[in-house]
């Protein structure tokens, strides 16, 4: 059986193992070797625009990202080996709500193609579609809450936070369960970022390998999202015999409004598809649900 090492972002919040430099989102790009995470500045102002933003239609209209190709930085030094850390199998449990939702028995059972509506059990509730601004024009990704410390925390591909020449996206904002049981439909609200974080090497150069991102999301309502829906576990150094994942596919022959699964033993199947970029590759183990990434980062605060 092959092995896929995977190393968690979650793993970083228990040990304070990175610097992180937090530009200004206008700021030249700069090369940081030494910095592997690059931070958004603080979107907290700009939360109740970013929410009203974000209209029913302007959603639908929102085109995948992924058919956007990264721009050029000619200045760019080149990309640096970020290497691999290969440690003992470990794992951060998931988070199932505290009191605002009943707590759901997870699926047990999952199998290949669109994910049975409504999108309430855990962890289909999980997942969701991330919209956010780029140079003027609406774009949409897919993503998974993940328990974390400050339980606020998205997992995303880093081209859904960044356009990897030095500039955050803007009005960035997650909607769990999108099109729950009506297209469209916004079950659990829209939750606006407090601040997106990716590699450095994606977020100025481009570089392909490291292209992952996080957000930490504002409270909405005083709730924190993973106390209020649950969060995915994270777990990194194991084996994953089958592969889940997750994701809101746009490109054709799919429409960007149903939640989408493939379960198989080789990663990844959706996120080829235009808008199913970062939805979750995950582990079932026995009623919990575990995601898995291929490195050792993250940023929680």
């Amino acid at each position: 059986m092959k092995k896929i090492v995977v190393i968690s972002a979650a793993a970083v919040l228990a040990a304070s193992m990175l610097s992180v430099v937090v530009p200004q989102a206008s700021a030249a790009p700069t090369h940081e070797p030494n910095v592997p995470v690059t931070s958004s500045s603080t979107l907290s102002t700009q939360a109740a625009a970013t929410t009203k933003y974000w209209t029913a239609a302007r959603m639908a209209s929102a085109k995948p990202i992924d058919k956007v190709a990264p721009k050029t930085n000619p200045t760019a030094a080149p990309a640096q080996s970020q290497g691999v850390s290969v440690g003992a199998p470990t794992s951060v449990a998931p988070s199932l709500p505290k009191a605002a939702l009943p707590t759901l028995v997870p699926k047990l059972t999952y199998t290949t193609g669109a994910v049975p509506r409504p999108y309430t059990n855990f962890p289909d509730r999980l997942n969701g579609k991330v919209f956010f601004t780029q140079g003027g024009l609406n774009y949409v990704c897919s993503g998974t809450v993940v328990n974390s410390t400050n339980k606020d925390m998205i997992d995303t591909a880093g081209h859904c936070v960044s356009d990897g020449v030095g500039h955050f996206h803007t009005n960035w904002a997650f909607v769990p369960a999108y099109s729950s049981s009506v297209r469209g439909q916004q079950p659990y609200g829209i939750w606006p970022a407090r601040n997106l974080n990716t590699m450095t090497e994606w977020h100025v150069y481009s570089n392909l390998k490291e292209d992952l991102g996080y957000a930490n999301l504002q409270t909405v309502s005083g709730r924190h999202i993973v106390n209020y829906l649950g969060g995915q576990g994270t777990a990194w150094n194991q084996f994953l015999p089958t592969i889940y994942e997750f994701g809101y596919p746009q490109a054709a022959p799919y429409n960007g409004f149903d939640q989408r699964l493939t379960v198989s033993r080789v990663a990844i199947q959706l996120g080829a598809r235009a808008g199913g970029s970062q939805g979750p590759v995950v582990k079932s183990s026995v009623r919990a649900w575990y995601l898995s990434l291929p490195h050792l980062w993250a940023v929680d605060r």
